[in-house]
Order: structure tokens, then C-alpha cells, then sequence
């Protein structure tokens, strides 16, 4: 329900008109809050037909150049032995699985 701001009526729009809107907005190259301003729609009203009716397509991630894709035929094994625990004097645990140097270690204050 909206309310018709010429008259102060209440203004009912079906399902299909709603999707009709949203369609339009889609190809008329205005924002959500354009659109719906120049309709005579309010906006929050809008955003919610546009959140419920229109899903966008998902896009394939596109390399970033200097990357290279990874591909890897199962998950790697996880290493349930500690490597080393920390125990620090506010009750954090940190639990490290894989050796790290030494200069790595002290920077763990």
C-alpha cells in the first residue's frame, strides 16, 4: 500500500504491477530512489519490491591479473597435533599446526 500524494488516498499495487515497476526500473538506467521519486513510489517501499522480485544474475569472478587460479583435487589433510600452544595470562590459547620461524614466534606477544 502507498499513499497517492495528489489525493492523500491509499494507493494498492498487485503483484504483477509491482514486478511490472521493478522491470521497468530495471531498464530504465535510473537509481532506486530516482525511479521510484519520478513513480511516485516511496523509496523504502520500493527497495523492498526490488529485494523481493528482482535477483540479480551472479557473476563468474574474473581473474586478477598476476594471479593464477588454484586447483585443488581434494582439501588438504588437517593436522590435528599442535605443532606449539601458547597460553597467554588472559586465558587465550593460541594453537599453531605447522612449524614457523623463530622471529615469527616472538612477534606473537
Amino acid at each position: 500500500m502507498e499513499e497517492n500524494v495528489s489525493q492523500g488516498l491509499p494507493t494498492y499495487y498487485t503483484e504483477e504491477e509491482k514486478q511490472q515497476h521493478v522491470q521497468q526500473w530495471l531498464t530504465s538506467g535510473q537509481s532506486r530512489q530516482a525511479y521510484s521519486q519520478s513513480q511516485g513510489i516511496k523509496y523504502g517501499t520500493f527497495k523492498n519490491w526490488v529485494n523481493k522480485y528482482h535477483q540479480p544474475a551472479v557473476k563468474p569472478v574474473e581473474p586478477t591479473p598476476g594471479f593464477i587460479a588454484l586447483q585443488l583435487n581434494s582439501p588438504p589433510a588437517m593436522q590435528t597435533q599442535a605443532w606449539a600452544e601458547i597460553h597467554y595470562p588472559n586465558g587465550s590459547r593460541l594453537i599453531i599446526h605447522q612449524p614457523i620461524a623463530t622471529d615469527e614466534l616472538r612477534r606473537l606477544k
